[in-house]
């Protein structure tokens, strides 16, 4: 009876430090970003796309900077792979309001499925089997 007890307090112990698992990988962000911000761009060129999704054209950093401050918005460096960089005039602020709140919602849509375990002999009666699909 003794070892029954024991196994008992391990089973839930495993299950305590699983929880506790699964509740820290929930706390991280799916997906960090960081861009580079107006004087940020070191880049000599840029291609440039307006706010409305239009685009500009390849020009020096310093005027794509002067005209997303005549516009009085953000200058953000979106893609720093492509040649050249793509950067694009937005409201930063506005941007960084609407990703938070599509991750809030992923994080909320977000199901963890959790596989459940049962041991069996091969002789099992089929009402043990039942009480164990059951439970």
């Amino acid at each position: 009876m003794c070892g029954y007890g024991l196994r008992i307090r391990f089973f839930a112990f495993r299950a305590q430090a699983r929880k506790r698992r699964d509740t820290f990988r929930r706390c991280l962000k799916i997906a960090i970003q960081n861009h580079l911000l107006n004087e940020e761009i070191r880049e000599p060129e840029v291609r440039l796309i307006s706010e409305e999704g239009e685009q500009l054209g390849v020009m020096p950093s310093e005027q794509a900077l002067q005209i997303a401050e005549e516009r009085e918005l953000d200058l953000v460096l979106i893609s720093p792979q492509a040649k050249p960089p793509v950067c694009r005039i937005m409201d930063y602020g506005k941007y960084r309001f609407e990703q938070t709140k599509k991750e809030k919602e992923a994080r909320k849509n977000q199901r963890i499925i959790e596989v459940k375990e049962i041991r069996m002999s091969p002789g099992i009666g089929e009402n043990d089997f039942n009480t164990k699909l059951k439970n």
